[in-house]
């Protein structure tokens, strides 16, 4: 710590940013860098900003564009914008900011899709005051990037991508483009949004926080182009077997009751970058993305056949505060009890789940910690998530005749070591065996070379993934 009170790691962060946004000098070459967010010609390629706004955070991203798969120039997680709900702990906002810096030269030597990064500087931060909204959020992730040097001005900004929880029936049709066959990016037009709000019912805790950020995007973004991308999109390859509930079909249809899925553009990721990782496309694999939200994916061959979450981000496996799957005769019993559908929203959304259960924390930290000091209720709340895991990937086996991939991504797959080990002990059955040490170390293949099915530990990188989209759906405009 220095007298004026920074760190060596943020004396050089701002270092390095005061670096980018110096302008150029006449004469240096106008073509940028992947790392540039200097003025230049358009034949440097796209900014695109990715927006991906949650229940109480926001995470930012801003890429340059070529290579198609695109290069992270900063990103930024703004978290507990909404302080004060049960289960989370009261925290001041903090911002997160990663500003990344690469070369071309080391880009063309290198034989990854992703560009190998030559440094990669960090700074946390508390905000002095709290971030009252994700407006306000917005903002603050547009001033970081000129105030770094990532950008040299918001017009540089060839397109904005925003994620959006829910898209309903009419977003979920398969893409007419081959281009656009995976995961399709739409323009956002007035009519889109009023589409999108109709589904804010399906996606109370998500749906309107996204609508909000676009909103604000548009305001300050005016020249920009702005684009969807629905995490149920991923999953319009769904078959109708798995898709359909066992209701009068005029009632379904006519209000879209459906399995749709989410997390997609996690999936997506996930199974890309497993693809990177063993040098083919599994043929059948399973996604636990286990976060804040928890969803068990089964793909054949790259492509959702089934999946937990369904016409609501509710079922499935228990998650942070959401319930998952429960018996629809426990709702009517608790209406007939008095309990309106605004408290039963309220019950299975913000009450239950590891909260729930354990009676201490939606944070898997706490409850973790809670367990090992001998807490019964926080060790079954850990143990309903494990069995239920467990019990939806045993379940995709018959659809997918076999399991050759098992791949854990989202904020807990990524750094719960022992939910993983425990999750694959209840799969030993299939031939699961992991290798302690890496798993111990989040290596990226944790399975050992004996194991029947591969087992993956992949961070999500869902911005990376909305930002292809776009880039793709720019080609089209």
């Amino acid at each position: 710590m220095t007298a004026t009170g920074e760190t060596p790691r943020e004396q050089r962060f701002q270092r390095h940013a005061k670096e980018r946004a110096r302008p150029e000098r006449k004469g240096k070459r106008k073509r940028e860098g992947a790392g540039g967010g200097a003025k230049g010609k358009k034949s440097s390629g796209s900014r695109i900003l990715v927006i991906n706004a949650g229940s109480s955070s926001l995470r930012y991203a801003l890429f340059a564009f070529p290579p198609a798969t695109g290069t992270v120039l900063l990103k930024g997680y703004i978290d507990a914008i909404e302080t004060g709900q049960r289960g989370r702990s009261r925290r001041q906002t903090t911002h997160a900011i990663t500003l990344y810096k690469t070369s071309a030269g080391e880009r063309r030597r290198s034989n990854r899709a992703q560009p190998v990064l030559k440094e990669q500087l960090q700074q946390q931060q508390t905000c002095k005051t709290p971030v009252r909204n994700h407006e306000e959020a917005i903002a603050l992730a547009l001033a970081t990037l000129t105030e770094t040097g990532a950008l040299a001005a918001m017009s540089d900004i060839t397109a904005v991508g925003h994620r959006v929880v829910h898209g309903g029936a009419v977003h979920a049709k398969p893409a007419k483009h081959p281009k656009q066959a995976t995961l399709p990016a739409h323009r956002v037009t007035p009519a889109l949004l009023r589409a999108v709000q109709q589904y804010n019912s399906f996606a109370p805790l998500h749906n309107p926080h996204n609508l909000a950020g676009i909103h604000k995007s548009l305001q300050h973004l005016p020249r920009a182009k702005h684009f969807i991308v629905f995490d149920t999109a991923f999953h319009r390859s769904i078959p109708d077997v798995a898709a359909t509930y066992a209701l009068p079909r005029s009632l379904a249809k006519k209000q879209g009751l459906r399995r749709y899925g989410f997390h997609g553009t996690s999936v997506a990721g996930a199974i890309r970058e497993a693809k990177q990782l063993l040098g083919t496309m599994p043929k059948r694999a399973v996604v636990c993305h286990v976060g804040g939200g928890v969803s068990v994916t089964a793909l054949l061959r790259g492509t959702s056949i089934d999946t937990s979450m369904g016409v609501t981000p509710l079922e499935g496996p228990p998650m942070g505060t959401r319930s998952g799957t429960v018996d629809p005769g426990l709702v009517i019993h608790l209406a007939s009890q008095g309990v309106s559908a605004s408290e039963l929203l309220h019950l299975f959304s913000n009450e239950s789940g590891l909260l729930g259960v354990s009676g201490v924390s939606a944070d898997i930290r706490e409850v973790l910690a809670a367990a090992k000091k001998g807490n019964k209720d926080a060790a079954l709340s850990l143990a309903l998530l494990e069995y239920h895991l467990a019990k939806h990937v045993s379940s995709y086996l018959p659809a997918l005749g076999g399991l050759d991939t098992l791949i854990f991504t989202g904020g807990i797959g990524e750094h719960i070591a022992s939910l993983r080990a425990r999750v694959c002990e209840r799969l030993a059955f299939l031939g699961v065996k992991l290798d302690r040490r890496k798993n111990d170390r989040h290596a990226r293949i944790i399975s050992t070379s004996s194991s029947r099915v591969s087992v993956l530990v992949i961070p999500a990188d869902e911005e990376r993934t909305i930002a292809q989209a776009v880039f793709s759906a720019l080609s089209l405009c």
